[in-house]
């Protein structure tokens, strides 16, 4: 069996980067597809059964994240790094602490928030300075107070592991 690359999701190489970032938003709130084939996947590697439910197999014997973990994984990264000013800067202007904006010293500048653009319709919800603080904002204080890349991500994964999709 041969296997070959989905370029459904690959972008020309002139692509600007903020259309791959567009890209990770929308197949984040669209991919219902590729979940029903890593399921029926995870069910055929497995042996399980049609009505057996799906995600402990996917996580625990698999050790596979839901489709949707890793996109909400890349894109809190990229927040991360762009908290942290090791992105460019036309997304690093997208994500600003409440600490950073606000004159005012509130209980919120204390817990490591983003300011959160105001969108009027769900095609703006798929922007990245609006799905990238709100993932952000969810995430618990411990992860969003780290100081190094790479303990963010270990600590991350764990958080994606252990929350089975809630984030």
């Amino acid at each position: 069996m041969k296997f070959h690359r989905d370029t459904s999701t690959q972008l020309p190489r002139s692509a600007p980067a903020c259309s791959a970032i567009q890209l990770l938003v929308d197949v984040y709130l669209k991919d219902i597809h590729r979940q029903n084939v890593q399921n029926a996947v995870a069910r055929l590697v497995t042996g399980a059964r049609r009505p057996d439910h799906i995600t402990p197999i996917l996580m625990r014997q698999l050790h596979w994240l839901p489709v949707r973990q890793p996109i909400k994984f890349k894109i809190t990264v990229l927040v991360f790094q762009c908290l942290s000013s090791n992105a460019a800067t036309y997304l690093t202007d997208d994500c600003q602490l409440i600490s950073d904006v606000s004159p005012r010293r509130l209980r919120s500048t204390d817990t490591a928030m983003c300011v959160v653009r105001r969108s009027h319709n769900t095609f703006s919800d798929r922007c990245f300075a609006t799905a990238g603080p709100c993932l952000w904002n969810s995430l618990p204080s411990k992860l969003r107070r780290c100081d190094t890349l790479g303990e963010f991500k270990r600590l991350l994964k764990t958080h994606l592991f252990g929350d089975h999709g809630a984030l």
